[in-house]
């Protein structure tokens, strides 16, 4: 059998890349990713077209669909290999880049921001009973998109969904708004879309969420609003539709 080229492009600013070639394969390494942000890898196999997947070990990135990888946690290096079903294949690292969190407060210290917490557990909430120890992560992504980040007890930057599940969450709740944008025209008559805020949960953002976290193990508790934005039992807002 004739191995084709292989060529591997990633569509990102944040990449450094070596490149070694031979008759077989061309190898990639060094894709650098932070957490919870994608680049996406492009295959292209010379003179064929095939769908490819790609394996790992660990649970340090995810790749999503259409060649999506994204980082979990920071300062970590992952094996990946690409294959197709005629077993033409290559393999590249992705490293997810170094972010170890740095003081940005003076009150750190004196208001104790840091300081652990500590709960006492209630015996009769044990894992087998699959009670849900929950929290609501509906903002998540839009704190991501503004550049936030969340730090694990060994100081570096580590995706939320599994910092949470790390440490005994295992439910989250997540809102789903109908269309949490005002929409109108400008003075040149072009749309112009602008967002709530609140998290921008329509079904996109929700789903993104939703994926994240069962990635981490995490069950899912769904909050249809049947809204464009807020509602209960004392706010009925009919959506825009």
């Amino acid at each position: 059998m004739t191995i084709l080229p292989l060529l591997i492009a990633c569509q990102s600013t944040s990449i450094s890349s070596s490149l070694s070639s031979s008759n077989e394969r061309i190898l990639i390494n060094n894709y650098v990713v932070a957490v919870e942000e994608s680049i996406k890898i492009v295959v292209t196999f010379t003179g064929t077209i095939e769908p490819v997947e790609f394996t790992f070990e660990g649970d340090h990135i995810r790749i999503l669909t259409g060649g999506y990888i994204r980082g979990h946690r920071s300062n970590t290096t992952t094996r990946v290999t690409a294959i197709t079903p005629s077993l033409l294949t290559t393999s590249f690292d992705v490293f997810v880049e170094a972010n170890v969190y740095q003081p940005v407060s003076t009150f750190e210290q004196s208001e104790g921001w840091l300081n652990p917490i500590t709960i006492n557990p209630i015996p009769s909430l044990t894992p087998d009973r699959d009670f849900p120890m929950g929290i609501d992560i509906s903002t998540v992504k839009a704190l991501y998109d503004q550049g936030a980040q969340f730090y694990n007890e060994f100081n570096q930057a580590e995706s939320l969904f599994f910092i949470l599940k790390r440490h005994g969450v295992n439910y989250v709740r997540i809102r789903l708004w109908n269309d949490p944008f005002n929409r109108f025209l400008d003075d040149n008559g072009q749309e112009m879309v602008v967002p709530y805020g609140g998290g921008i949960n329509d079904l996109e953002t929700t789903l993104d969420i939703a994926i994240g976290a069962k990635a981490a193990g995490l069950k899912i508790l769904l909050n249809f609003h049947f809204s464009d934005f807020w509602a209960d039992p004392g706010k009925q807002v009919i959506p825009k539709d």
